[in-house]
């Protein structure tokens, strides 16, 4: 090539001498003379790069090579390389810090090195990111906000809050009931003799659950429901609340102990509800269906035109004794007062009231061990009065612990055959121990192969004298099976009631023993 188709040194210089001049000051326009000495000059030019290279490295502008703790040169080597784009990737990504825990603008300058100006560089100095940084930068995602705190969790209900809950639900269906039943008329020309209209009848609490036999058949149910916490349909409009999604949660929440309790509360309130207010569902019921019972004595009597005044006896109705009454009707009363229905065949004179109306559908709410003490408190009461105080419960249960088997076991309705027989037992045996002595003498007989119980000594050796003889006389045994031996029941003769049955024990005489005289025993 010659030398005039060559640029001058001059000229080639020139640029060099400007970028020194302005370097430190006009950091902004470092790149483009960069470029322009790269990529705009004639690569034929080797004089020039010559030149740049053999001079002093150009000092780095303020936040790019410095950050990355790199020189100038470096870059530029770089740049010949990869290109621009390399570069600005490079100059884009984070600074690091070197193990010394400062970066490159953070160190002391070398000797003979002027100080360099720390803190981030102009903003002109910035080389900005390519716009493929910017896509990425977009398409990320942003950050996840912060989760929001959950709601606080509402505190359980207690057993009394979701009882109180029902009772809420039960007393407004009964204040709409009341509404609606205040609209209404009652005509009462008919009673009255003439037109004549007055509020119609007051509303019946117990039609909100259906009343006591209603309530007494789905209560398992609802307790059952309680207490397992299991869905299903509410029995009646006001437990809907009870049955929902939110009272279930309520429920299960407690433990057993808990729903238990709850299960006692709701109890009460649907007995109030039952009964208008005549039970409560607490242990006071028992006391208030037993005076309800007693109270039918005194006022069957006095129904049947009886005195005012008199002993307690004559309320209790009987053809023989009012203690013959106690022990023949006692054993079907207390079997209805623990299993109540109604019956209307069974009632009788006395004790119609617990076989029809109100009572047997109360005591159908009551618990079996209510119901066994309802049965325990009438039986005393009735006794009281059949013997005019001479009895009791308490007595009764203070003979029957004297008595001993068989004794005991032999008599006829079991204590309430004591209140009877307790006089003619007594008087033929003078006191409980004699008594327990005589029957518990009674001993067992075989005649003709057959084998009787509690028979007297005395007949029971001549039974076997006999049943010597049979065998001798009939060796085939043909008879054997055609006799037989009769219970043990200790009770009133039917004919003489103040006196005991034959049927109480085997005492006979020992010339009837010995056959002299053949006669049978009376009947009874």
């Amino acid at each position: 090539m010659s030398e005039a188709a060559r640029p001058s040194e001059h000229a080639v210089k020139q640029p060099s001498t400007e970028l020194a001049q302005r370097h430190g000051t006009e950091h902004e326009s470092a790149p483009p003379v960069v470029d322009a000495l790269f990529e705009r000059t004639p690569l034929a030019s080797n004089a020039t790069r010559r030149q740049f290279l053999a001079g002093p490295p150009p000092l780095e502008p303020e936040g790019f090579g410095s950050m990355r703790g790199v020189s100038a040169r470096t870059l530029l080597g770089l740049q010949r390389s990869a290109g621009n784009a390399a570069v600005t990737a490079f100059l884009m990504r984070s600074p690091e810090r070197p193990s010394g825990g400062a970066t490159t603008a953070e160190r002391e300058p070398a000797a003979g090195e002027s100080p360099r100006a720390t803190g981030p560089p102009p903003a002109a100095a910035r080389v900005p990111a390519p716009a493929s940084a910017v896509g990425m930068l977009l398409q990320r995602k942003p950050p996840a906000a912060p989760a929001a705190p959950a709601p606080a969790a509402a505190p359980a209900k207690s057993p009394a809050e979701i009882a109180q809950m029902v009772s809420d639900s039960l007393d407004e269906r009964y204040k709409l009931l009341k509404e609606a039943s205040s609209q209404m008329t009652w005509d009462l020309s008919s009673d009255r003799g003439g037109p004549d209209s007055s509020p119609g009848p007051a509303a019946a609490k117990h039609t909100i659950v259906g009343g006591p036999a209603e309530l007494a058949t789905k209560w398992t149910g609802i307790q059952d429901h309680i207490l397992k916490a299991s869905s299903g349909k509410a029995p009646f409009v006001a437990l809907e609340g009870l049955y929902s999604t939110e009272g279930m949660a309520d429920v299960k929440a407690l433990k057993p102990a808990a729903r238990q309790q709850v299960a006692d509360l709701v109890r009460q309130l649907l007995i109030t509800y039952a009964t208008d207010d005549q039970l409560t569902g607490k242990p006071t019921d028992v006391e208030t269906i037993v005076n309800e019972i007693t109270s039918s004595f005194w006022q069957t009597y006095e129904s049947a035109g009886g005195a005012a005044a008199g002993p307690e006896h004559i309320a209790v109705p009987g053809a023989n004794s009012p203690l013959f009454y106690v022990k023949d009707k006692w054993p079907q009363i207390d079997a209805q007062i623990r299993k109540p229905k109604q019956r209307i065949e069974s009632a009788d004179e006395l004790m119609h009231v617990v076989y029809v109306g109100t009572v047997p559908d109360q005591l159908a709410l009551l618990q079996p061990a209510e119901r066994v003490q309802v049965s325990t408190t009438v039986f005393d009461r009735l006794t009281r009065i059949a013997s005019d105080e001479g009895q009791s419960g308490a007595s009764i249960e203070q003979d029957w612990a004297q008595l001993q088997p068989p004794l005991r076991g032999a008599i006829e309705n079991d204590k309430a055959g004591l209140v009877f027989v307790r006089g003619p037992l007594l008087n033929t045996f003078g006191s409980f121990a004699a008594a327990n002595a005589f029957y518990q003498a009674l001993t067992t007989a075989t005649f003709a192969g057959y084998t009787g119980k509690f028979i007297h000594p005395a007949l029971a050796a001549l039974i076997t004298k006999a049943d010597a003889t049979l065998k001798q006389l009939d060796p085939s045994g043909a008879l054997n099976g055609s006799v037989d031996f009769g219970g043990l029941s200790v009770r009133e003769n039917r004919n003489q009631k103040t006196k005991l049955s034959n049927h109480s024990f085997v005492d006979l005489q020992s010339q009837y023993l010995e056959g002299d005289r053949g006669e049978a025993l009376p009947a009874d």
